[in-house]
């Protein structure tokens, strides 16, 4: 999967091997045993052009 070269993604968002669009930033230290869990993704889609102008990261 080749990723075009016009695609300018946040550092915090990522493509998945199928071709999700995610989003992913670490839980704080002193929450992550509230939080149970060292990260947080969310699935921003499919469609480049969709999470770029609805993605409010």
């Amino acid at each position: 999967m080749a990723k075009a070269s016009n695609d300018k993604l946040s550092k915090y968002v990522f493509r998945t091997a199928c071709s999700v669009f995610r989003f992913k930033r670490n839980i704080p230290k002193d929450i992550r045993d509230t939080a149970g869990k060292v990260f947080f993704y969310k699935v921003l889609g499919k469609d480049f052009t969709h999470i770029s102008l609805s993605s409010p990261i």
